[in-house]
């Protein structure tokens, strides 16, 4: 009882023989009498997590163990009204001197916890990411800038060039223009 997790144990037969105070509060409800095995889930409330499915009494640990198998599953949650209790469950068999099955125990704590700082680690992971592309990407501006106003540089540079070479011809076309145009006015 004085455990912080839920402890529940069934008979080989399948019957509930006991549920500790953890357990009665997680689920939402204590030893139910005469309670048949595929009515489980039902019952108690138990569901795929993020699904309306109940969760499958083949799947359930406690259930696996009553066959002789150690299990452990964390894709079950409980539903208590609106509140979703997502919870991670292990099933162990318990053996008599010959091999025989007598009890099956399921030991099982709510994860709420444990989802949560899971999805804040991925989402600091892709916040971190988010960033990095950002660097990344402000990085790559920075170069392309510096690129351009180079290239901007260089193109002013080969205009200055041209404008000089073109300079001179241009002034002996525009004299000799001026001479033609005179040369024209005296010829009158």
């Amino acid at each position: 009882e004085a455990m912080p997790i839920g402890v529940m144990v069934l008979y080989a037969d399948g019957r509930i023989h006991y549920i500790n105070q953890w357990a009665t509060k997680l689920l939402g409800r204590g030893i139910e009498p005469l309670i048949y095995p595929e009515h489980f889930s039902e019952i108690y409330q138990a569901y795929l997590v993020g699904t309306q499915q109940l969760y499958p009494m083949e799947r359930m640990p406690i259930f696996r163990a009553l066959h002789g198998e150690f299990s452990s599953v964390d894709d079950m949650e409980i539903h208590e009204g609106d509140k979703i209790i997502p919870i991670e469950v292990w099933g162990t068999p318990l053996f008599d001197e010959h091999g025989k099955i007598l009890y099956s125990i399921a030991v099982f704590q709510d994860i709420t916890e444990r989802k949560q700082a899971i999805e804040d680690r991925i989402r600091l992971a892709q916040e971190q990411e988010a960033k990095h592309a950002a660097l990344r990407y402000t990085h790559e501006i920075e170069i392309k800038n510096t690129q351009l106003i180079q290239l901007n540089q260089d193109k002013n540079e080969f205009l200055g060039i041209a404008a000089h070479d073109l300079k001179n011809p241009l002034a002996g076309i525009l004299g000799a223009a001026e001479l033609i145009i005179e040369s024209g006015g005296n010829l009158t």
